[in-house]
C-alpha cells in the first residue's frame, strides 16, 4: 500500500513524503487506512491498487478541501472506463511528474459547451449541485466555450470550484491512458465530520 502526499499547483498534485504532521495525525491516518485492507480472507490480494494522496489546492472545493488525505482506487478502471461525475486522478498534461484531480464532465463522443457558467452536454443543460462559483457576477471566456466534441479515448474534466480551476478549458481533454484511478473517500480531514466520507 503506497502512501503519498500531494501538493497542488493550479489543481495538480506532486507526490512527497508525509512529513510535517504530528504523531497524533499519523496515528489517526493509519487507523483509518489500515481497515479497508483487512477485509476478506485472501492474504495474497494486491493492495497496491490503492494509493494515498493529500490535496493542497482549492480547485475541488467544496467536494475536497485543502489538506485532506484521500484514497484512490487505481484498479477501478481495469474493466471499465471513467463515467461522468467520477472524480479522477491523472497525469498532469504539462508535467508527467505531477498528478491532478478533477471531475469527469464529458466522456468520449460527448459534445460539451459552456454558456454563462452553465454546462451543456449533448445539447442539454446539466445540473451540477457540486459546483461552487466564487465570482458569480463576472462572466469570462472560461464560462463560454465550445462546443467541443470529446474524442473516444479521452475525457473532459473540470474542477468543482469552477472559477478557481485549471482544467480542460485550459489544457484540453485528458487521454484515458493518463488516468491513474478514482478518488473514493476522504481518509482524514481537519474537519473531523468528513473523515471516512465517500467522494462523489
Amino acid at each position: 500500500m503506497q502512501k503519498s502526499q500531494l501538493w497542488c499547483e493550479a489543481g495538480g498534485f506532486r507526490k512527497t513524503r508525509f512529513g510535517h504532521h504530528n504523531v497524533l495525525h499519523i496515528i489517526i491516518l493509519l487507523i483509518i487506512t489500515i481497515t479497508p485492507f483487512q477485509v476478506g480472507s485472501d492474504a495474497s490480494a494486491d493492495i497496491s491498487e490503492y494509493k494515498h494522496y493529500k490535496t493542497t489546492a482549492i480547485s475541488m472545493v467544496p467536494t475536497l478541501l485543502d489538506g485532506e488525505f484521500i484514497l484512490v482506487n487505481r484498479n477501478c478502471y481495469k474493466d471499465q472506463q471513467p463515467q461522468r461525475g467520477d472524480i479522477i486522478v491523472f497525469e498532469c498534461p504539462y508535467d508527467s511528474n505531477k498528478k491532478m484531480i478533477k471531475r469527469v464532465i464529458a466522456i468520449g463522443t460527448d459534445v460539451i459547451k459552456g454558456e454563462n457558467k452553465n454546462i451543456y452536454l449533448n445539447g442539454q443543460m446539466i445540473h451540477e449541485p457540486y459546483v461552487q462559483h466564487t465570482r458569480d457576477e463576472t462572466v469570462t471566456e472560461l464560462d463560454n466555450f465550445g462546443p467541443v466534441t470529446v474524442p473516444e479515448d479521452a475525457l473532459f474534466v473540470m474542477g468543482d470550484n469552477r472559477d478557481e480551476s485549471f482544467d480542460s478549458r485550459f489544457f484540453g481533454v485528458v487521454s484515458l491512458d493518463k488516468v491513474e484511478g478514482k478518488a473514493i473517500c476522504v481518509q482524514w480531514s481537519k474537519k473531523s465530520n468528513r473523515n471516512g466520507s465517500r467522494i462523489h
